[in-house]
């Protein structure tokens, strides 16, 4: 009975970290995929010559 509650509690405990691991990963994607949107978005903010729109506007 207690090596069967154990093995259970293992699983549980293997899946919760395999479940944490996933997370990590998928953070770090989102980290990147927002650091690509920023350098976009800075690129679309930009004039042609380099300027920020704000100054294109004087």
């Amino acid at each position: 009975m207690f090596f069967q509650r154990f093995h259970e509690l293992d699983k549980r405990c293997r899946d919760f970290e395999n479940a944490n691991n996933e997370l990590k990963q998928l953070n770090i994607q989102l980290e990147k995929d927002s650091l690509s949107v920023g350098g976009v978005t800075e690129l679309f903010r930009r004039g042609p010559e380099g300027q920020t729109s704000d100054s294109n506007s004087n």
